[in-house]
């Protein structure tokens, strides 16, 4: 299970990066930290019955949005699709690669990138544009971004492979 599912509104907003997931985070947050605040500081102050209610709406709230993060939660860890254009820029940038134009491939996966941060074959092929321009340094640290993502982990073997080949590289003179 994931733990970003564990509070209302933080898969969209950590996963995707979607700003509507805030919304609903804050005013979980707001409504959580009243009901504990009129609990236990000023229980007094507050008819039992109605924290009892505030409670309930809180815990169904949590259950509701658990329940549909955890049902959305492979939706929302797969890359973006790409846009039917009349050009692919991977494919472009494939193309490039394989005929050693290294700048041309660089800026077809910029494009890619662009469209999509968590790309990770772009993020991967970047990295060996990088490697083999010399930019060893640049080409460590796409493999590391790559590797924190989870749209990275069925790449972990090619990023193995690319990290040994960074260890043997030695930087253009």
């Amino acid at each position: 299970m994931k733990v970003t599912c564990l509070w209302p509104g933080l898969p969209e907003l950590w996963v995707r990066g979607n700003w509507r997931g805030l919304g609903p985070a804050v005013v979980f947050t707001v409504w959580l930290n009243a009901a504990l605040i009129a609990r236990f500081c000023y229980s007094d102050w507050i008819d039992p019955w109605a924290l009892r209610a505030v409670g309930m709406c809180l815990a169904g709230w949590w259950l509701v949005a658990s329940y549909r993060a955890l049902r959305s939660w492979p939706k929302w860890t797969q890359p973006l699709p790409r846009a039917a254009a009349a050009t692919d820029p991977y494919r472009d940038a494939q193309a490039a690669y394989l005929r050693g134009q290294w700048l041309e491939c660089e800026q077809h996966l910029r494009r890619c990138l662009a469209t999509d941060p968590r790309d990770a074959p772009a993020l991967l092929l970047l990295s060996s544009v990088y490697r083999r321009i010399g930019r060893l340094y640049a080409a460590r640290q796409t493999l590391d971004r790559l590797s924190q993502l989870e749209a990275g982990d069925p790449w972990w073997l090619e990023v193995r492979r690319e990290r040994a080949r960074l260890i043997d590289a030695r930087p253009n003179s």
